[in-house]
């Protein structure tokens, strides 16, 4: 194995400098590449939002139309087609649901918590015969263990809740998911 060969755009290794020597198809791009490339284009949805940092640095942003002979096709950008053997790192733009997902799940996970202290001090005062004077119902402490149980099974409950509700109604966030090269899980861009 030779060197490690570095994308400057990521900081991640591309591959191995031995790969570079590979012969190069009809279109002028490296077999393993122009493969890599395909596979990952296929997974891609026409219309969506792509970002291409080419080996020159230069970044061009359209939208994903597919590809075709070693071609990436972009619409809008500055040229409708971009050489495989030109891009250092691709970029798809996708979205995240996950901060709607946080907000209700926190909202909704406080207000059940809220309800769920008042019920279960409800239940445990109505139980010990405490409202009809029968009998002395909780002392201290369990009043206090009896509200921390109802403020984290309440809380619980509305946090689950409030993640069904979060991916039900949320709208979603746009962030950059980086395609090429891969980096084992996606880097959302910041």
């Amino acid at each position: 194995m030779g060197d490690r060969i570095w994308s400057l755009g990521t900081g991640f290794p591309r591959g191995d400098a031995d790969s570079s020597s590979a012969p190069a198809s009809a279109s002028g791009v490296a077999p393993k590449h122009q493969a890599e490339m395909e596979r990952i284009l296929a997974t891609m949805r026409p219309g969506n939002r792509v970002r291409v940092r080419l080996a020159n640095e230069s970044v061009l942003e359209g939208t994903f139309l597919g590809s075709e002979d070693a071609v990436l096709k972009l619409d809008g950008a500055d040229t409708t087609g971009v050489s495989f053997a030109q891009i250092d790192s691709l970029w798809e733009q996708r979205i995240s649901k996950r901060k709607g997902q946080i907000k209700w799940a926190v909202t909704t996970g406080a207000v059940m918590a809220t309800a769920g202290t008042l019920l279960f001090l409800a239940a445990a005062s109505g139980a010990a015969g405490f409202s009809e004077g029968e009998g002395p119902g909780p002392q201290g402490a369990e009043w206090a263990l009896i509200g921390l149980a109802g403020f984290g099974v309440g809380g619980l409950v509305g946090a689950g809740l409030g993640t069904v509700l979060g991916t039900a109604f949320s709208d979603g966030d746009p962030v950059w998911v980086q395609q090429y090269p891969e980096v084992g899980a996606p880097y959302l861009s910041p």
